[in-house]
């Protein structure tokens, strides 16, 4: 079942198909009109905000507001930016292999403060309301854990609370 639809402020175009031709002026009318490849802006299912707020939830509860947002911008960045090598949805993105973990086999209580708030921050960062906390991020790791050779090699852009962001 698929509910209310949220808008991302950017275009899905290297997702879409082809659009059609538009029709000479000179042609014969055509029975429908083409209906176009993409829309200004790409709607999210109730799916996808789940997918998000698990990742938030899970990756940075407890954080301060701002890094839970940069949590779900770095989501957000991966799929505008990084050309279905993460995936082509959030939800693929929060369930590749190696990066985050199951979404589906993760159930925090939905009751609580801190789902809540995960809901709130996926919703405005999903709709681009959220204050822009490390752009560009693309990976981001706790600030305990060993800075390994992968991330010396990426451009830091952040450090919020007890995570940092890189590019």
């Amino acid at each position: 079942m698929q509910t209310s639809a949220f808008k991302l402020p950017y275009e899905f175009t290297s997702f879409a198909p082809a659009a059609a031709e538009a029709p000479r002026a000179d042609a014969a009318p055509a029975a429908e009109a083409p209906q176009p490849a993409v829309t200004e802006a790409a709607a999210i299912d109730e799916a996808s905000l789940k997918c998000m707020a698990k990742v938030v939830h899970h990756e940075s509860r407890g954080q301060p507001r701002l890094g839970q947002m940069a949590v779900a911008q770095t989501l957000i960045n991966r799929l505008k930016k990084g050309n279905g090598r993460f995936g082509n949805s959030i939800c693929a993105i929060a369930n590749q292999r190696g990066q985050f973990f199951n979404t589906a086999a993760y159930h925090p209580s939905e009751d609580s403060d801190d789902w809540k708030t995960a809901v709130d921050i996926s919703r405005q960062a999903m709709a681009g309301n959220g204050e822009s906390a490390a752009p560009g991020a693309m990976f981001f790791r706790a600030a305990y854990a060993g800075n390994t050779g992968f991330f010396r090699t990426r451009q830091h852009v952040a450090t919020i609370g007890g995570q940092v962001f890189y590019r």
